[in-house]
């Protein structure tokens, strides 16, 4: 998921081209990494007080005299922001905030819990009554099938559903990028 076509605030950081002095000497595996994870290259998580930097070598964790590859494509202005937050880091200031589009709102935070909690109690052999009454409305539980067909929760519990099914059939891709919705 950190690839940088996945996901644009991924930094690609690679060898210098020959002829380029003064670039900075990295070893990606002495990072003070959050996570790191050898898989198609290394990928690196380094948080601060600000953010998180994630940084790809696709070259693996060898030592490094650094240049960043950075593709010129729809996502340039994240990408170029990607990079000045991870400077700062890189020159003892503080990074600054990740971008808006990096960070989830209360309400996104609450609708995806919501999201998994509906799909994890109908996978687990609940009734989506019982869902949404655990859920939604306590008051749900004691209905008659009838009354429960025409309750505006049901209808919204039918509306996470069908949200948490298309994040799980890949949708959750779009959440990696700027221009999710």
């Amino acid at each position: 998921m950190w690839l940088p076509q996945l996901f644009p605030a991924t930094l690609i950081i690679q060898p210098a081209p020959p002829g380029l002095e003064g670039c900075l000497a990295i070893e990606p595996g002495a990072l003070p990494a959050e996570s790191a994870v050898h898989a198609d290259g290394f990928h690196v998580c380094l948080r601060d007080g600000d953010g998180v930097h994630r940084l790809w070598f696709p070259n693996g964790d060898a030592p490094l005299q650094a240049a960043v590859l950075i593709p010129l494509d729809a996502h340039l202005p994240e990408r170029l922001l990607s990079l000045q937050r991870w400077h700062r880091w890189l020159s003892g200031q503080a990074s600054g905030p990740s971008p808006r589009w990096q960070r989830f709102s209360p309400y996104r935070i609450h609708r995806f819990s919501l999201m998994l909690r509906a799909w994890d109690g109908i996978r687990k052999g609940a009734s989506r009554q019982e869902v949404a009454s655990v859920l939604l409305n306590p008051d749900l539980k004691t209905l008659r099938s009838i009354d429960w067909k025409n309750t505006p929760e049901r209808r919204r519990l039918h509306r996470v559903l069908k949200a948490a099914r298309d994040l799980i059939e890949s949708g959750y891709r779009r959440l990696l990028k700027p221009d999710s919705k």
